[in-house]
């Protein structure tokens, strides 16, 4: 299909998790990187007050909704540092290619909202 309409598509996706997140109530959502389109790629680092270990939030995500992450420092511990998650065993990432749909993006929105949502109620 081209690297152009590859690059395009990954434009699309990127903004359709920027919107969503922005309109999802995502309490103690940390999101890592650029928070506009400009210099964001389509891979997104996040962390969840509540989920002390990436691997756990990792797990959720997978088991309750089926939405597949990596976590950890990422072959990245420099990156991990710079933004003060090494220590901490760094994040979740989620990334998107061209065999995601903007429908799997507001998915994985709607499931990160609820982890959210339910850690901050359970810590209320």
């Amino acid at each position: 299909i081209g690297l152009a309409n590859l690059y395009g598509y990954e434009r699309a996706l990127v903004d359709t998790m920027l919107r969503a997140l922005e309109a999802a109530e995502t309490p103690g959502l940390h999101l890592y990187g650029p928070t506009t389109r400009e210099n964001r790629c389509a891979v997104f680092s996040i962390r969840i007050d509540g989920y002390d270990n990436p691997a756990d939030l990792s797990a959720a995500l997978e088991h309750e909704h089926g939405i597949l992450t990596r976590s950890g420092l990422h072959c990245a511990p420099g990156a991990h540092q710079t933004i003060g998650t090494a220590t901490l065993g760094g994040t979740t990432r989620l990334s998107f290619g061209p065999f995601i749909t903007p429908d799997d993006v507001e998915r994985a929105v709607d499931a990160i909202a609820t982890l959210c949502q339910q850690r901050h109620a359970a810590n209320a």
